[in-house]
């Protein structure tokens, strides 16, 4: 449950940050691909019920975000979550974020 959690909020702060100058270049998003496949994917290896890697969950909430286009401060949310879940929060996730 925690790296579900933990994928969603990425995805957030990822749209935050990359957005952050009103614009999201398709390197950008093309960038997040290879770091999803190539950090994200390999740590935690969970699937959902159908099969797909929850790592997906990090690009299915950031293009969420971006379809919603809501101005919210996810800064502040990664914050929150990651006070709530502060223990769950390796050295190799502290790194890779």
């Amino acid at each position: 449950m925690f790296y579900e959690e933990l994928y969603g909020e990425l995805g957030k702060l990822f749209y935050h940050v990359s957005g952050i100058d009103d614009k999201i270049p398709a390197e950008e998003k093309q960038a997040l691909q290879t770091c999803i496949s190539n950090t994200w994917k390999p740590m935690d290896g969970s699937t959902d019920r159908y099969g797909t890697d929850q790592a997906y969950l990090i690009n299915f909430s950031f293009q969420f975000e971006e379809a919603a286009l809501v101005g919210e401060n996810y800064f502040e949310s990664f914050e929150k979550f990651y006070q709530e879940n502060k223990s769950a929060f390796t050295p190799e996730i502290i790194n890779n974020i």
